[in-house]
């Protein structure tokens, strides 16, 4: 690709050096063009951000593609992602970017690039730079307009900018530079690199960066024996690859009832991926906590809201304390299938929670394995593992394990009461066009989704299914999904939901 030299540029007399800047860009945009591949890390584990921030920064493995602009109003350029699958920390949206090389170096608007943290200690060389802390310092606390920020941007890294040095761009600086290990929290701004050549001389081409948010921090949920359990398949095979037993792997050689103990999977492990069930209808696996602290009894607690969930996940709350609590919500496929490209912690039973409903409360009491780190990275249409052949099975999860970390706050989900029951009445692929029917004891009050597994039965995460999660047409007294399409869906296996824990599994017929 060629480029202009920076005589010229320096000495360009465009109505200002912004616009300059712009200008070389495009010209270099209309006559080059090149397909940007974005092979990013799976994680951020060997960043400082993944330790210091609040969750882990999860970035496909898997080429994309990016588009970028100088139309836009809130940043220097506007970089647009394509083909990002789901469970990601980045997704196909447009993003504000800037220019992190030279500024003489031209932006191209299709590029090849790998995307790094600017936090990752696996940067090229030619791109690491002490300064990234405080560019991301830079971009969480912005003053003054696009082209005073792309300045302060330039200075930090690369010493020097022909931009205007305005009291706003001194004053970024500054705080930036009073800031030099500065780490952004959950819900705040990290710069992603999209590394090319690396930095000038390196190589002609500017290597940008966009902004993302910093994925909230690592959610508290409980799983009992029907999510985790020393002797499904799943859990033996990953115990088997490492030489110990399953027992020792969910610490189900040492339940307890003080405490919770970081499962050791997690301290020796963490890494490993696995696909695991997660319950079915009425007798769920994965739960979210209340957003406040009831009893079912009218019992009162003296804790405070923050007090008690510190407890419980530290596991001093007494066994008297956990009983009837209230709003323990069972997670159910359509709040399942909102945790992919989560970061977890659970809290891990030995044993099934026994849930009642009006009012909905549940028993905690019991041994518990302990604290269990994760990601969520895909869901499978249930009935590729043993544990979830049922025709009322939930959601199958693939799981990153992760080393310990820090818990943040429950998740939260909608309550619900006793689920509704659904069945399929129709599921039928016939001349290229598929169509299924379903019914909900509810009547038409829910809302209901499909689900369709991929050719892969569930054996590779990294093939989607083939429909997740599409919206159903309530219409002539039942749920409807048509669709044409070529890919013949005979014997896929298909799952309705709704929104009120309704599900049912069945197979496509011809």
């Amino acid at each position: 690709m060629s480029t202009l030299s920076r005589a010229s540029q320096a000495h360009s007399n465009r109505k200002s050096k912004a616009e300059d800047h712009r200008q070389v860009s495009r010209s270099i945009l209309r006559t080059r063009s090149f397909s940007l591949i974005l092979l990013a890390l799976a994680s951020a584990v060997s960043a400082p951000l993944a330790s210091a921030a609040a969750g882990t920064l999860n970035l496909p493995a898997t080429p994309i593609t990016a588009n970028q602009s100088f139309v836009a109003p809130s940043s220097f350029l506007a970089t647009t992602l394509s083909g990002v699958g789901a469970g990601f920390d980045i997704t196909n949206a447009t993003y504000l970017g800037w220019c992190g090389d030279d500024q003489f170096a031209p932006v191209a608007v299709t590029q090849l690039v790998t995307a790094y943290s600017t936090y990752s200690a696996t940067l090229p060389a030619n791109a690491a730079n002490a300064a990234w802390p405080k560019v991301n310092h830079v971009l969480n606390n912005k003053i003054g307009t696009p082209d005073e920020i792309q300045a302060a941007i330039w200075i930090l890294l690369n010493g020097f900018t022909t931009f205007d040095v305005t009291p706003s761009v001194t004053a970024m600086v500054n705080a930036a530079n009073a800031n030099p290990g500065f780490v952004p929290a959950a819900g705040q701004t990290v710069a992603v690199l999209l590394y090319i050549d690396g930095f000038a001389p390196a190589g002609p081409v500017q290597d940008t960066i966009i902004e993302v948010k910093v994925p909230a921090g690592a959610c508290v949920v409980i799983i009992d024996e029907d999510g985790v359990d020393n002797d499904m398949k799943n859990i033996e095979l990953a115990a088997q690859a490492r030489g110990v037993t399953p027992d020792y792997l969910v610490n189900d050689d040492r339940p307890t009832e003080i405490g919770n103990p970081w499962l050791r999977w997690n301290e020796r492990f963490p890494g490993d991926i696995v696909k695991l069930p997660t319950g079915q209808r009425t007798d769920e696996g994965w739960f979210a906590l209340p957003s406040r602290i009831r009893y079912a009894d009218d019992r009162t607690t003296n804790l405070t809201y923050d007090q008690w969930i510190k407890a419980f996940v530290d596991g001093t709350l007494p066994q008297d304390k956990l009983d009837k609590v209230r709003d323990v919500m069972p997670l159910r496929n359509q709040e399942l299938a909102k945790l992919v490209g989560r970061t977890c912690v659970a809290i891990v039973y030995d044993s099934d929670l026994s849930i009642n409903y009006q009012p909905l409360n549940a028993n905690l009491q019991g041994g518990r394995y302990g604290k269990f780190a994760f990601t969520v990275l895909a869901l499978e249409v249930p009935g590729s593992i043993q544990e979830s052949k049922s025709s009322t099975s939930l959601y199958d999860l693939w799981l990153r394990i992760e080393p310990p970390m820090q818990a943040g706050a429950p998740l939260q989900v909608p309550l619900h009461e006793y689920p509704d029951t659904v069945q399929t009445t129709r599921a039928k692929y016939a001349n290229g066009v598929l169509t299924v029917r379903a019914t909900s004891s509810f009547g038409s009050t829910p809302k209901m989704t499909i689900s369709i597994d991929g050719p892969d039965a569930g054996a590779d995460r990294n093939v989607s299914p083939f429909i997740v999660e599409a919206p159903m047409t309530f219409k002539n007294g039942a749920y409807e999904y048509t669709v044409t399409t070529a890919t013949n869906l005979v014997g896929r296996r298909v799952v309705v939901q709704t929104n009120t824990g309704g599900v049912y599994d069945d197979y496509i017929i011809k």
